[in-house]
């Protein structure tokens, strides 16, 4: 239980710095993604769902899932299981420097080679109470995931990997349209 709650805590420090929201649609700012924050939290949810069967595994967003994402948005994510997590969209700053690379380096992320665009991964699959963090930057966003069982390793192949790893590549490139 303490591995969910860290990362939960680690998914919301992340957006307090980046100066994310869960889909409060004040900003008009240009650079504002024109999505809905459901539009990047279902393809997530059907993944886990679908590809690693994870039985009732959502997003608990509730009514903010119909608004406009603003700069930044997230998802939080609970399952009938032990998995938990949360996804996250934030921009780079105006300066081009992305608050999540300092993240990344302090959570011990590497580069994941072999993909469409730079993923970072922080692989923690074999540890008690297993977690996963996958991490990209497409043109001024950045786009992240990360997961937890609470109860065990998480079980998810190198393959399952790669195909989330696109996954976030596509949603970040999608939503920062």
């Amino acid at each position: 239980m303490n591995r969910i709650m860290a990362v939960c805590l680690a998914v919301a420090a992340t957006m307090l710095i980046a100066g994310c929201d869960s889909g409060d649609n004040r900003n008009d700012a240009p650079d504002a993604p024109r999505h809905t924050l459901k539009e990047f939290c279902d393809p997530l949810v059907e993944f886990f769902n679908t590809e690693l069967h994870i039985e009732g595994f959502r997003s608990t967003d509730g009514p903010a899932a119909d608004k406009l994402m603003e700069k930044g948005s997230y998802c939080i994510f609970s399952s009938k299981t032990t998995w938990s997590g949360g996804a996250w969209i934030t921009p780079l700053r105006d300066d081009g420097v992305s608050v999540e690379r300092e993240y990344r380096e302090q959570h011990g992320y590497e580069p994941l080679a072999g993909h469409s665009a730079e993923v970072w991964i922080k692989d923690g699959r074999l540890k008690p109470s297993g977690a996963l963090g996958i991490a990209t930057e497409v043109g001024k966003w950045n786009g992240s995931i990360e997961v937890a069982n609470g109860a065990e390793t998480l079980t998810i192949t190198d393959e399952q990997i790669g195909t989330l790893a696109e996954l976030i590549i596509r949603l970040t490139r999608d939503m920062g349209n």
